[in-house]
């Protein structure tokens, strides 16, 4: 309920093209690429990521924050279980590589209150009853609950989007067609130059490919090995 497949197979359904990240030397695309950190540990590869694309000047970048904890469901392996609302502290310490003086409002609200995009009619969703929200210096508040917190933000580094409450986009928000329609419409206006191009990477998740041993064999900080042992190669053929 927690995962994010349900989004990945919409937005192809929907005449979208989706992708998945294995190798990090695919992640400077132009494509809107889609973070989904779950723990603290994910921070320096998130900020290694987004820093890089910003560098590059590559598309847009979607970080969606945990909000649940789960555990492996015994009996479907790929599946998991909730077991509660993370501490806010899980999701501001999966930014701390990124911005300082984070802040995460986890928020009530009766479950008609809605939030729209400003500029953007059909992104507009129903909010969980209970909202997790972002604020902070280093943010530009896009969606806003009742309440001032950003569901959706943009950081001032550039085009890179935070969605604070991933029940906007995860499998269990994506049951209701509303929230399901919103989402896919939000998702296609962040890239407004390529909408429906959408890469979601799975490397921080450690689910990346292995690394090509032959190529890395010819490349920094193993080239000087590889020509080192070529060097004693030939002079050892010509002695």
């Amino acid at each position: 309920a927690t995962g994010s497949a349900g989004h990945y197979k919409l937005n192809n359904s929907a005449g979208g093209d989706s992708s998945l990240i294995r190798d990090k030397e695919q992640s400077n695309s132009d494509n809107l690429l889609v973070l989904t950190p779950r723990k603290p540990d994910d921070a320096k590869a998130i900020g290694e990521v987004v820093r890089e694309r910003v560098d590059y000047e590559a598309g847009p970048t979607l970080i969606i924050l945990p909000k649940w904890a789960t555990a492996p469901d015994q009996k479907r392996r790929d599946w998991v279980v909730g077991l509660g609302i993370l501490d806010k502290r899980i999701a501001t310490e999966t930014l701390k590589d990124l911005a300082d003086g984070v802040e995460i409002g986890q928020n009530k609200h009766p479950t008609a209150t809605m939030a729209s995009w400003p500029g953007h009619p059909a992104v507009r969703f129903r909010l969980p009853e209970n909202t997790q929200t972002i604020s902070g210096d280093a943010f530009e508040t896009i969606i806003a609950d009742p309440s001032g917190g950003a569901v959706l933000a943009r950081l001032e580094m550039g085009e890179v989007y935070i969605l604070a409450d991933p029940d906007l986009a995860n499998n269990m928000g994506l049951k209701d067609k509303a929230t399901a329609r919103a989402t896919l419409e939000m998702l296609w206006a962040l890239n407004p130059e390529d909408p429906g191009t959408i890469s979601f990477d799975v490397t921080v998740h450690g689910l990346g490919r292995s690394p090509n041993l032959l190529k890395l064999a010819f490349e920094p900080p193993f080239l000087a090995v590889t020509l080192c042992h070529f060097a004693a190669g030939l002079v050892a053929v010509l002695h």
